[in-house]
Formats: structure tokens, C-alpha cells, sequence
């Protein structure tokens, strides 16, 4: 897509070539890309892009420049949140780029069971981990979307928690206004000890095999944030398993990501680690997505669920 640079090209103009071009570099879905791309591009919104496309709005050169530039990117197969510098999840938008994993969309659905669980205690005054944390966004949405909740957030890789910091201070006022707090914690989700007695985990870690194909997106991701280890890259993620006990409540909730194809290893590990009414969790297209257990409570008291 090469606009004249001595005339100005109409957004239904630009947009048709820029879906074209998109298609042709076999992005999945180039109709949505090139919106989003198109409304980064012009700082607008997608819907306001929409009502520039029906009248045939002449563009700005420096805004068919900037669109050219990031179409060309996203055609090479660059992420298209590397390219707008934002990955949206839930009600928020992390800021994310080289050396973060970039926030999926069926992550989303952990983060409203989490929310489930914390609403069945009483009070404003509720502990949660998120561990292998990333951008912060499961961690974000917890503090944001429950308020008097304190999120011990925790990340190994420097390069990550750089934007973890920067989202959650882009955060701030919204959960510190619903009385909650997010910490931050630099280390091993496997030797983590900062925080205990928390009414839920979440954990998306590495879990991907390295043996298994995947788009050429997936390869901005870092190693560090996809390669959970072993055969089916379900190492670290058992190791995580086997900690997170100690980390719980009595009839806390823990869950943790993985891939399809893991899906019976993970749920072996989380009934090794003690947990209760182990259950897996398919996402938005039914495939496996995380497994949930709870901390059994003491005593007589038998039950691992409030709800």
C-alpha cells in the first residue's frame, strides 16, 4: 500500500489495499487488522474510522504514511500489538512489546472465576496471587474488577516486568479508587514465598512444546514466556502446581493455564499436589484451557468450595 504522495488517498481507498494486503500475507483475520491499524494510525477510534470510510474521507499524508508503514510491518508478519504498542484484555488495554508476552483473549475467562471465587467471601479484604505474571493484565483486571483486593503479582524475566511496572502504574488510580493494590514481586514463581494464605492463584506460565508449529507471530513472544520445558512443555508448569499449595488458604482456588494437549498431565499434577474437585476449563472454542483444584479445608469440615 503506497499512497500518491501528491494526493490524498480516501479511507475506503486505503482500507480496501490494506485488507488486500494483509490477506495476501496470509494474516487470519486482515479485515480487523487493517481497522485497527487504520484507527492507530489516525489516533481515532475504529468506529470513528468506520464513518470516515462511508464518506470517503480524504486522509491526511502523514496518517497514510504512518498506515502504509504499519501495514507493511504487520504484512511481515511483526504482531499487531508490537506494532500499536497496547494488547486489549477484559476492560483494559497492557501496554506490551519485545520481551512481554503479549495477553490472549482466552486467558480472559480464568480472571472471571477468579472473580467468582473472590466475591463468595465476605468483606472488602481479599488476597490473590498471579503468578508468571507478564504484562500484568490477570493481575490488573483482579485489582480493578474487585475492589479491596491485593494482587501480589509475580515475574522472573527483567524485560517483562518492565511493562508490568509501567501498567500497573498506568493503572494505579483506577484500583487504588476501589481500594486495592497490586505488588509487584521480581523472581521464581516456583520459590515464591512473599505472600501466603491468598483466596486465589493464577498462573499462566510457559506451557508451549517446543516441538509443536505455531504462527509466526508466536515467535515475538519470548522463549523465556513459552517454553514450559520437557517433552510436552509441561515441566515448569508442574513444578508451579506442586508450590502453589503452600501459597493458598484453605479452600483457596488455584488455576493454571496450559496447552490442549497437556491437559491430563496437568490435572495428574494438581491431584499430586493435594488439590480438590480438580476440574479443566475449556476456552471460547471448547479446547482445554486451564485447570482449577482447591485447597482442601482442615478438619472436619471437608468441603473445598464456598460457592
Amino acid at each position: 500500500m503506497r499512497p500518491d504522495s501528491t494526493t490524498l488517498a480516501n479511507a475506503d481507498q486505503l482500507l480496501r489495499q490494506a485488507m488486500q494486503q494483509l490477506a495476501r500475507a496470509g494474516i487470519e483475520s486482515p479485515t480487523a487488522d487493517a481497522k485497527t491499524l487504520f484507527a492507530w494510525a489516525w489516533d481515532i477510534s475504529v468506529s470513528e474510522l468506520g464513518c470516515h470510510v462511508l464518506r470517503g474521507t480524504d486522509v491526511p499524508r502523514d496518517v497514510s504514511a504512518q498506515y502504509a508503514r504499519a501495514c507493511e510491518s504487520r504484512a511481515q508478519r511483526v504482531p499487531l500489538q508490537h506494532i500499536t504498542g497496547v494488547a486489549p484484555f477484559r476492560y483494559l488495554e497492557m501496554h506490551v512489546g519485545p520481551g512481554v508476552f503479549i495477553p490472549r483473549p482466552e486467558t480472559e475467562l480464568m480472571v472471571t472465576y477468579a472473580i467468582e471465587h473472590l466475591a463468595g467471601f465476605p468483606g472488602d479484604n481479599h488476597t490473590a496471587i498471579d503468578l508468571c505474571t507478564g504484562s500484568g493484565a490477570i493481575a490488573i483486571a483482579l485489582a480493578t474488577e474487585v475492589p479491596g483486593t491485593h494482587v501480589h503479582a509475580v515475574e522472573l524475566s527483567p524485560d517483562a516486568a518492565r511493562y508490568t511496572e509501567r501498567n500497573i502504574d498506568r493503572y494505579r488510580p483506577k484500583f487504588e479508587a476501589h481500594g486495592s493494590e497490586v505488588t509487584l514481586h521480581i523472581g521464581d514463581a516456583t520459590e515464591f514465598l512473599g505472600a501466603t494464605s491468598a483466596q486465589v492463584i493464577t498462573c499462566n506460565p510457559p506451557y508451549v512444546a517446543r516441538t509443536v508449529e505455531h504462527t509466526p507471530e508466536v515467535d515475538s513472544d519470548p522463549d523465556l514466556a513459552l517454553y514450559g520445558g520437557g517433552e510436552d512443555g509441561s515441566e515448569l508448569p508442574q513444578r508451579i502446581i506442586a508450590h502453589a499449595p503452600k501459597l493458598l488458604a484453605p479452600g483457596g482456588l488455584f488455576m493454571c493455564e496450559h496447552a490442549e494437549y497437556n491437559s491430563r498431565t496437568v490435572e495428574n499434577a494438581f491431584h499430586r499436589a493435594g488439590f480438590t474437585n480438580v476440574e479443566t476449563v475449556g476456552d471460547y472454542t471448547g479446547r482445554d484451557r486451564f485447570t482449577r483444584g482447591y485447597r482442601a479445608l482442615s478438619g472436619e469440615d471437608d468441603r473445598v468450595s464456598h460457592i
